[in-house]
Formats: structure tokens, sequence, C-alpha cells
């Protein structure tokens, strides 16, 4: 006799909890999409969220309307329509949200490098690795301007020659005290920051009292050194004009007699209705003394 078969059983159907809500990116799920007709191929709202999320992570326009099927221009219209604000408002979070990609990638190029191919006779033969010193320098400066600020070229610093020496060798015995201090199960006793080991930022006002201080000892030295400059001028003058009196004295002559540059002697001024100077006797010849010339038409008068 044939053993029965039981029926296979049949497995519940387990009904699984609902899905959990996408978690949102905050800022870019909070707009209004723009109500427009319905299309199939239009911006709808769905391809309004999709285009905002997309130029978030990638920051290019065309790039993200690619991701949605939808062209640039029919963005821009949007972006344009007096109804659109907060589709507008949306755009520009996701461009700043964006920025922080670029800052990435610029990171990574001043760290990492840029590989650069080498030709040679039209073909590759290697690549080397280009370091951008002045994107490093600009990183540091805007990044970290408490350190690499421009307004650090201003100060002045004062420090002792042997002050780092100095605090070296008591944050090493400080360490040391701490090491044994946990060895021994025993929390260390100080644990205040040092001070000249720890960096100490100024505020701003104290770079402009020390620029201003600054300022005001170029000018007392600027006007020291043109005082100074101005009474070794004038004993100069008076050092020369007693030689020249001096040697003056020796000769018995008048140097204004001597100066190239004396003044002339004063010309009496010209007068149209005065009658003309007698001629001296001595630059006159009479008649009967000068010279005959021959002349071809004959004699001369």
């Amino acid at each position: 006799m044939k053993k029965r078969r039981n029926p296979p059983r049949r497995a519940k159907a387990h009904k699984h909890p609902p899905a959990a809500a996408k978690a949102t990116r905050p800022g870019f799920r909070s707009f209004t999409p723009v109500a427009l007709r319905a299309r199939s191929d239009g911006f709808t709202p769905e391809r309004q969220q999709g285009f905002i999320e997309a130029l978030a992570e990638c920051g290019c326009v065309e790039e993200a309307c690619q991701r949605v099927g939808i062209s640039a221009t029919a963005a821009y219209a949007l972006r344009r329509r007096i109804d659109a604000v907060s589709f507008r408002q949306a755009w520009e979070a996701a461009l700043d949200y964006a920025v922080r990609r670029l800052s990435d990638a610029v990171f990574s190029r001043a760290i990492k490098g840029v590989s650069r191919p080498i030709f040679y006779k039209g073909e590759q033969v290697g690549e080397r690795i280009h370091y951008d010193e002045r994107l490093a320098q600009f990183i540091l400066r805007y990044r970290d301007p408490t350190r690499y600020g421009r307004f650090i070229d201003k100060l002045t610093a004062q420090r002792p020659p042997d002050a780092a020496a100095v605090m070296l060798n008591i944050a090493t015995d400080r360490a040391m005290e701490a090491a044994y201090a946990m060895a021994d199960g025993e929390s260390p006793e100080d644990l205040t920051p040092l001070n000249g080991i720890e960096p100490s930022f100024p505020t701003e006002e104290e770079v402009q009292a020390q620029i201003a201080e600054q300022w005001r000892r170029d000018a007392e030295a600027s006007n020291s050194s043109f005082a100074e400059s101005q009474r070794a001028f004038a004993e100069l003058q008076a050092a020369r004009a007693k030689a020249d009196a001096e040697l003056w004295d020796e000769d018995d002559v008048s140097p204004d007699e001597h100066r190239d540059d004396a003044e002339p002697a004063s010309q009496p001024l010209y007068e149209p209705w005065a009658p003309p100077p007698p001629v001296p006797s001595e630059c006159y010849t009479p008649a009967s003394s000068r010279p005959r010339v021959r002349l071809l038409g004959g004699d001369s008068p």
C-alpha cells in the first residue's frame, strides 16, 4: 500500500515592513517645484528634484541636465520664470554645496600633484608629477590665515634667541613626568598648555596696534635721520665758507672778483630819444689819409 504523500506546505507570505523613507539632504528637498503643464518629456517636479540633486553633486548645469534628460535651455528658461523663486534658491544652494567638491579636488591637486606627459620625438616616453606651489600657497593663505595670512608680513618678531631651546627642555620634562605618572596609574598633574609652545593667534586689534606702532617708529626714525642730514649739511656749508674766507684773506682779493657766477656789471638802459654818444677821436680817420682804391671804371673818388 502506497503511502500518501502530504501535500507540500505553502510558505506563508511575509508582509515586508514599509520601506524607510529615503534620507533627504537638507536644503535640497525643501523647495517647492514649479507647477508646469503635464508633459511626458517636460520638467516635472521629479525631474526638478533630480536636477537639483545632480547639480549639488557635480556642480555642472549641463551634466545635471543630461542626468535627468532635460536640455540646459529648458533649465535656464525655468529659472527665469517669475513663479520659480524656490527653484532659483535651490539652484544657488546646490552650487554652494558643489563648491566643496571643487575644494576637495583642489586640495588633491596640491597634495598629490598633477601628472604631465613627457614626449620625445612625437612619442610619450614617460610622465612627471608637477606640484603647483602657488596653489599650495593660496590654499594655506586662505584656509589658515592665522598662520599664513598676509598680515603676518607686517608683524615684528619679538622672541629671545634661546627661547625655543628652553621651551623644548621644559616640554620634554613635562612629557616624561606625564609618561611616568600614567605608567604608575596616575593622572598627569599639569595638563595646561605651555606659553610659547601652543600657537597664540593675535586679534585684529592687536595686529592693527602693532602696525601703528611700527609706522610710528619708522616715522620717528625718518624724522631723526632728516634732521641729522640737515644739521650735517649746515655744518658742511659753514666749514666751506670759513675755508673760503681764510683763503681769500691770504691773497687779499675779494672772492667775488674771481667767481664765475658773479653778477655782470649793470648796463645803462637804452633810451631811443637820447642822442648817440660821440665817436672817440682815435677811432676816426680823415678822408685825406684814407687809401685810394682803383676801380674798373676809373679812379675812386
